[in-house]
């Protein structure tokens, strides 16, 4: 039993086929550079994978059906845990978000001017970008509140507004997202988190990192192709027109998931 890590991992899954040994390769997130060789035939005998999309993307790799596996994973149990549903919603009451209003979440990070792998350029000013669109949204419109979480990497001064609000990076992640309505991203975490927990997820695909997230793509969330577009995609969301997500089986843990593919090769 070993993850998609490239080096050792890879290797021990390599020795295994080659002695015969069934193993399993648990897919952590898209494995969207890791299907060059998780995709090849012969690697794992069984390969657990977070959702659908990814399931089919190695199918499409000429991976055999009965050898992918959507588990969903294990790291993110916690969110869809009926103990972050709970927290959840005493957060949204201690905050005052039942009062009939859609609660945007902006969870932003840091848009660098290049990438630090690639050749790719990015915009510094699209996380600043977004966040002035979805506050000129709550100023125009007084359904919506927005709530606003930085990177810890980020220095940004927040700016109380009405209906704008400041969550601190010390806010327990799993509570908050149960607490709100919409989640907005470039390519956060966050964003695959959110859907996880069963919230819209609305993805900025201008950032630097989108063709690593690929978001929209992967199931995950409604792209919009830049900034100008997030308020009304943030409308229709509000509206139920977001993007359903589950990672796994729906009602089952990831980690429960994985072990009964690990009894079905001890059987």
């Amino acid at each position: 039993m070993a993850t998609n890590s490239p080096r050792a991992e890879r290797a021990a899954i390599m020795a295994a086929g080659q002695l015969g040994i069934p193993s399993i390769c648990a897919v952590d997130l898209f494995a969207l550079q890791e299907v060059q060789w998780i995709g090849q035939p012969g690697y794992a005998t069984r390969v657990c994978v977070l959702n659908d999309s990814v399931r089919r993307m190695f199918l499409e790799h000429g991976r055999r059906s009965e050898e992918i596996i959507v588990t969903g994973n294990p790291a993110f149990d916690r969110l869809t845990s009926v103990a972050a549903v709970d927290a959840g919603a005493a957060l949204r009451q201690a905050r005052g978000w039942n009062d009939g209003l859609t609660t945007v979440l902006w969870a932003s990070q840091i848009e660098p001017e290049r990438h630090p792998f690639t050749d790719r350029c990015g915009d510094p000013t699209l996380p600043r970008r977004v966040e002035a669109r979805l506050r000129a949204l709550v100023a125009s419109d007084p359904s919506f509140r927005l709530v606003v979480r930085y990177h810890p990497s980020e220095r940004v001064q927040f700016r109380a507004a009405p209906r704008v609000e400041f969550s601190a990076t010390s806010e327990n992640i799993a509570d908050l997202l149960h607490a709100v309505d919409v989640v907005v991203v470039t390519a956060s975490t966050v964003g695959l988190e959110a859907a996880i927990a069963g919230r819209p997820v609305i993805s900025v695909d201008e950032s630097i990192f989108t063709p690593d997230t690929r978001y929209a793509e992967m199931g995950v969330a409604r792209g919009v192709a830049s900034a100008n577009e997030v308020a009304s995609a943030v409308r229709e969301a509000a509206a139920g027109a977001g993007v359903a997500f589950s990672q796994g089986q729906s009602g089952r843990s990831a980690t429960g998931e994985i072990l009964r593919v690990m009894d079905s090769l001890l059987s």
